[in-house]
């Protein structure tokens, strides 16, 4: 995707494509974290308990099932 920088007001905003914003799974009020590492600029979405919660619990079943897939990949073994 590329961004677009454009005035709205005195202020500069960065605006997102939709699909973008879908695929991103944020709507145009949730609260975004923005940060700058050297000369990328890194915006994250700030979830709630309940969508951290639920994403940490999906990961543990991942893992769960997948571990020997993911320890293989690790180690290069096809």
């Amino acid at each position: 995707m590329i961004g677009k920088l454009v005035y709205q007001g005195d202020n500069v905003v960065l605006v997102f494509e939709n699909d973008l914003l879908e695929q991103w799974d944020v709507e145009p009020d949730t609260a975004l974290n923005v940060t700058v590492e050297g000369d990328t600029l890194v915006v994250t979405p700030v979830r709630d308990e309940a969508y951290e919660a639920a994403f940490r619990a999906s990961v543990k079943k991942m893992h769960k099932r997948y571990s020997n897939v993911f320890r293989r990949l690790a180690e290069g073994v096809e």
